[in-house]
């Protein structure tokens, strides 16, 4: 049995999730990262509340991620839609992304939110 690329990068994700529920203020450390990496981390930020891609840019650029505001919103289009075999997240009318449900519930990873 072969894992699709959504199925690694949600399990990435959950750790990451987990990480952060324990300590929301944790020092990830993402100057040298790949964009693998990248995509589960944002991922992740989208289950925390993290969900525009004006966050998700300040929080990479914060924790010293080599990658711009441009590829993060290439990123985030290139994952956008509504098929869970090709896509990983969703976006509403008000510019906040959220993970497929799908994803979710397959990987138990609940929504919350820091504030």
């Amino acid at each position: 049995m072969y894992l699709t690329f959504s199925q690694r990068l949600v399990q990435g994700a959950s750790l990451v999730h987990k990480l952060l529920q324990l300590d929301p203020k944790i020092g990830l450390d993402l100057r040298q990262t790949d964009i693998r990496t990248i995509i589960a981390v944002i991922f992740c930020l989208m289950t925390l509340g993290i969900d525009t891609a004006p966050s998700i840019t300040s929080y990479l650029a914060e924790r010293g991620s080599p990658f711009d505001e441009d590829t993060v919103e290439f990123v985030l289009a290139q994952y956008e839609g509504e098929d869970p075999s090709q896509h990983l997240w969703e976006r509403d009318y008000l510019g906040a992304y959220s993970p497929l449900d799908e994803l979710l519930t397959e990987y138990q990873l609940p929504v919350s939110n820091f504030d």
